[in-house]
C-alpha cells in the first residue's frame, strides 16, 4: 500500500532538531490553548467527580455511569491529592498529547523511515482533533497515547524482531484498555498484521507469555476495582453487552458509513485528497505485484494490512454499539497519519533525484498546507465549544451557594450540577407523582433543567400548572435557544407556607464566583 522507497526520503539525514521542533510545536499549540475551555462537559464532570471522590475518600454513591473506563479518574485523583485539581489533569493531558506526537514519529520511522516519521508526527502535532481533546478532561488523549505506545512496542517486537519489547506491549495494551475500553481493540489490528506477517514462531517465545501475563495483571486490576465498586468484575460490558448490539443489519453499516464519510472532516480537504491518491497508487502497485508470481513478499503490503486495521477497527467497533459521534472514532488518527506521512515522504523521494531542493519544498509545503487547514479547524472548534454548557455551570454555582449540604438537587444535568454545586443530585423521574415523591424523600430544594438535555414530556405542563408554588428563580443562557432554568421546590418539601430551603443564604464553607445569570424574583 505504501511505496517502499518512502523509507529513504529527504529526511533520511534529518538532524535530531527536526523531531525536537515537532515536539516544541506540539507543546506550544497545546499550551497556548489552555484556558479556552470554560466549562466541563457531561463526561468530563463524571470523571472529575470520581477523581475527587477517590482523592478525598468520599464514599461512592450513585448516580454514576458504571461503563466508564477508570484510568482517567485514577490519574485525576493524583492531581486532586496534590492540590492541583483539574489544572493538573489538563497539564497531564498536554504531556500525554505531546508524547503522542513523539510516539507517532517512532511508529512512522520504524515502518517507513525517519522522513515518514517526521511527517506523521507533524500531522499529529497539528491535528484539530488532538488539539481539541487535549483541552477536555476526556479519555481520548490518554487512549491515543497508550494506543500508540502499544503500536510502537508491537513494531519493535514483531517487525524489528526485538522480542524484549513484548514486555512493554502487554502493559501498554492494558493501559489503553483502562483509558478507554474500545482502545483494547488494538489487539484486533495486531492480529490481522500478525496473520499477514506469518510470525507464528513468536508464539513460542517466553516474552510473549510474559507480555500476556502483564496484560492480564492490568485487566485484573480493573476487574478487582469493578467488583468492589459495581459488584461485578465485568462492569465494562455494560457498554458493550449484546443488549446494545441492536443488530448486525443495514443500520449498523449506515453508522459505519458515517464514520468513513467523516474522514474528510478528520483530515481536511488536502489530506483527504492525498489519502485517496495514496490508496489508488498503493492499490495499483499491489495489483501489479500480484501479477508477478516470482516477486518476493513485500513489506509494504504487510504494513498496509496493519494500517488498514489501525484505521478500520476504531471505526467499525463503535459502529456496532453506538450512534455516530466523531469523538468515538479518533483512534483511527494514528493509522491515517502514518499512511499520509509515508505518502508525503514517498512523493518527496521520487522528486529528489531530479531536484533535492524541490523535494524538500514539496515535503514542507504539503505539511504547511495540512497544518493550515488543521489549525483553522482547531481554532473554530475550540472557540465555538469553549463556552458550551456555560449556563449549566452558572446555574449549578448559583444552586450550590443556596442549598443546604445534605439536600439533593433534581436535574437533567446531574454530572455538571454535582461537580459545580458540590451537592448530591438525582435525575428527573418519568412521572409527576414520582417527581413529587423524590423531592419530599430527598428534600430537594431546587430543580435544574437545561435545554442541552432531554426533559420528560410531563415536566413543562406540570411546571406551568404549578408556576405559583414552584417559581422560576434563576435563568441563564449561553447559546441562543439553549437555556438553563432553576425552580424553587421548597413548597413541595415544606408544604404550604414553607420556603426555607429555597431561601437559604449563600454557602460559607467555600467561596464561589458569582454566576453569570439572572435571578428571577429570588436572592
Amino acid at each position: 500500500m505504501i511505496p517502499a522507497e518512502a523509507s529513504a526520503g529527504p529526511g533520511a539525514r534529518l538532524h535530531p532538531w527536526a523531531l525536537g521542533g515537532a515536539l516544541v510545536l506540539a507543546a506550544a499549540l497545546r499550551l497556548v490553548s489552555l484556558g479556552v475551555t470554560e466549562v466541563e462537559w457531561w463526561d468530563s464532570t463524571v470523571y472529575l467527580t470520581e477523581a475527587r471522590r477517590i482523592a478525598e475518600a468520599i464514599p461512592w454513591a450513585p448516580p454514576y455511569e458504571t461503563h466508564r473506563a477508570p484510568l482517567l479518574p485514577w490519574l485525576g485523583a493524583l492531581s486532586f491529592s496534590a492540590g492541583l485539581g483539574a489544572r493538573g489533569i489538563y497539564l497531564a493531558n498536554v504531556l500525554l498529547s505531546v508524547g503522542t506526537v513523539g510516539l507517532t514519529y517512532a511508529a512512522g520511522a520504524l515502518l517507513f523511515g525517519r522522513a515518514a516519521g517526521l511527517a506523521s508526527a507533524v500531522l499529529m502535532a497539528v491535528s484539530w482533533e488532538s488539539l481539541f481533546f487535549t483541552q477536555r478532561v476526556l479519555t481520548e488523549t490518554p487512549a491515543l497515547f497508550f494506543w500508540l505506545l502499544a503500536l510502537v512496542a508491537w513494531l519493535l517486537a514483531v517487525v524489528r524482531g526485538r522480542t524484549t519489547w513484548f514486555l512493554l506491549l502487554g502493559p501498554a495494551v492494558a493501559l489503553a484498555f483502562l483509558s478507554h475500553f474500545r482502545a483494547g481493540a488494538i489487539l484486533l489490528a495486531f492480529a490481522l498484521h500478525f496473520v499477514a506477517a506469518g510470525k507464528w514462531g513468536l508464539l513460542r517465545r517466553r516474552e510473549v507469555l510474559a507480555s500476556a501475563a502483564l496484560a492480564l495483571l492490568g485487566f485484573g486490576a480493573y476487574a478487582a476495582f469493578s467488583a468492589a465498586r459495581w459488584g461485578s468484575p465485568f462492569g465494562f460490558l455494560r457498554s458493550y453487552q449484546l443488549a446494545r448490539l441492536r443488530s448486525l443489519g443495514p443500520e449498523r453499516l449506515v453508522v459505519f458509513a458515517r464514520y468513513l464519510g467523516y474522514l474528510p472532516s478528520y483530515l481536511g480537504s488536502f489530506l483527504f485528497a492525498l489519502l485517496l491518491g495514496a490508496l489508488a497508487v498503493g492499490l495499483a502497485r499491489a495489483l501489479r505485484r500480484a501479477g508477478q508470481s516470482s516477486a518476493p513478499e513485500a513489506a509494504p503490503e504487510r504494513a498496509g494490512v496493519l494500517l488498514a486495521g489501525l484505521v478500520l477497527v476504531p471505526l467499525a467497533l463503535p459502529s456496532l454499539f453506538e450512534s455516530f459521534h466523531h469523538r468515538l472514532g479518533v483512534l483511527c488518527l494514528p493509522g491515517l497519519f502514518l499512511l499520509l506521512g509515508a505518502a508525503i515522504a514517498g512523493a518527496a523521494e521520487r522528486i529528489a533525484p531530479r531536484s533535492a531542493a524541490v523535494a524538500r519544498a514539496a515535503f514542507a509545503g504539503a505539511l504547511a498546507i495540512a497544518a493550515a487547514q488543521q489549525l483553522g479547524t482547531a481554532d473554530d472548534w475550540l472557540h465555538a465549544e469553549g463556552s458550551s454548557y456555560l449556563s449549566v455551570k452558572d446555574a449549578a454555582l448559583w444552586v450550590g451557594r443556596r442549598s443546604p449540604a445534605g439536600a439533593a438537587v433534581v436535574t437533567t444535568s446531574w454530572p455538571q450540577v454535582n461537580y459545580y454545586a458540590e451537592r448530591p443530585t438525582a435525575g428527573v423521574p418519568g412521572t409527576a407523582a414520582g417527581f413529587e415523591a423524590l423531592v419530599r424523600e430527598r428534600r430537594a430544594p431546587f430543580l435544574v433543567l437545561s435545554d442541552y438535555e432531554r426533559t420528560p414530556p410531563w415536566v413543562a405542563p406540570f411546571l406551568e400548572e404549578n408556576a405559583a408554588r414552584l417559581p422560576l428563580v434563576f435563568s441563564a443562557g449561553d447559546v441562543p435557544g439553549l437555556q438553563t432554568r432553576v425552580y424553587d421546590l421548597s413548597a413541595l418539601v415544606d408544604g404550604p407556607g414553607g420556603g426555607e430551603l429555597g431561601a437559604v443564604g449563600p454557602r460559607r464553607d467555600r467561596p464561589r464566583p458569582l454566576a453569570v445569570g439572572v435571578a428571577v424574583g429570588a436572592s
